[in-house]
């Protein structure tokens, strides 16, 4: 054994979760050096390429592989799949292994092929109950074991659309306060707030960006569900409805899907608006493909307190949402 010691672990981490780790915090609190070993084929469901992005994020200061060859003979029920296995982590340590941390049955198998102590870590699953597949098929019950990084590709994304910003935000406020979330606002008018100044349209692709920014980022703090009262498309087509320019290409540039749509019925556009062609919850339904899920509700109104129909309506539909994603990608 060499003064300084190396150890590894296998896995696909498809996603990484708590259990995962433990894992690999318990490896380095073993050897001085881990490596671990990301195993991922062009047909995974998570990328191959996403999933060692979270485990650079979570795991810095770890020396990471990524290996994308496909050998049906490694498959590990495969007799002399360990020894392929083998094979390919040593030709990534030139110092040897000394040890091999897993959870699953095979370390141990793994472990002799490379001549190697094996160090079983949680494998009964008592301190961490869960697993990878488990959170593909179940995200919303295992959500607590996800890591900050790994949420946004889990979290459902829940967008209201209407012709009324005020309406928007009061639904998603509701919502947010009512499923322990939080929601993206229109960061247009924030900025506006702050800088004092009207937006002009040379300030129009960066709002459209920082929109975009303010969502991914509170993607990784969400619980489960992100609503968002406005997304870069109404921020551009609601551009064009004040200010009569065409923002659609914009508009279509930037559209992205979310899993539910929910269209307020009710605020029809203002007059000025209407000369413009300013029905903005009609333009955008048009944008989306036919596939997407769309739930009308009734609109709040907020000025009079009157919230509660359009919210039970709402969080009938999220609730649908919530059920049907617990078949996840």
């Amino acid at each position: 054994m060499s003064a300084t010691t190396h150890g590894v672990i296998l896995g696909r981490f498809m996603p990484p979760h708590n259990g995962h780790r433990y894992l690999i915090d318990f490896g380095r609190h073993v050897a001085d050096e881990l490596t671990v070993f990301l195993c991922s084929l062009p047909r995974d469901p998570i990328p191959g390429e996403l999933r060692l992005s979270w485990m650079q994020e979570l795991f810095p200061s770890v020396r990471l592989v990524h290996i994308t060859e496909e050998n049906p003979n490694a498959n590990k029920a495969q007799p002399g799949a360990f020894r392929i296995w083998a094979d390919a982590i040593a030709r990534n340590m030139p110092h040897g292994v000394d040890y091999v941390f897993a959870s699953e049955h095979y370390g141990r198998a793994l472990a002799l092929e490379l001549g190697a102590g094996f160090l079983p870590v949680d494998p009964s699953r008592s301190l961490f109950p869960v697993s990878a597949s488990a959170v593909r098929a179940a995200p919303m019950t295992y959500w607590d074991y996800l890591p900050e990084p790994v949420r946004p590709f889990f979290v459902r994304r829940v967008c209201i659309v209407g012709n009324d910003v005020d309406r928007r935000v009061a639904l998603g406020r509701a919502l947010a306060e009512h499923f322990r979330t939080i929601f993206a606002g229109d960061y247009a008018a924030f900025w506006q707030d702050h800088v004092e100044r009207a937006p002009t349209a040379a300030d129009l692709p960066l709002l459209l960006r920082a929109q975009a920014a303010s969502e991914g980022a509170l993607a990784r703090q969400a619980q489960r569900l992100l609503f968002v009262t406005t997304d870069p498309t109404q921020l551009a087509l609601q551009w064009s409805v004040e200010h009569g320019e065409a923002a659609d290409r914009l508009a279509a540039e930037r559209q992205r899907g979310y899993d539910l749509y929910l269209a307020l019925q009710a605020a029809p556009p203002a007059a000025e608006h209407r000369q413009l062609g300013g029905d903005l919850l009609s333009r955008y339904l048009a944008m989306l493909p036919p596939t997407e899920r769309v739930v009308p509700v009734p609109a709040p109104e907020p000025e009079a307190g009157h919230i509660t129909t359009a919210l039970e309506s709402a969080c009938s539909a999220v609730e649908q949402l919530l059920k049907t994603s617990e078949q996840s990608p």
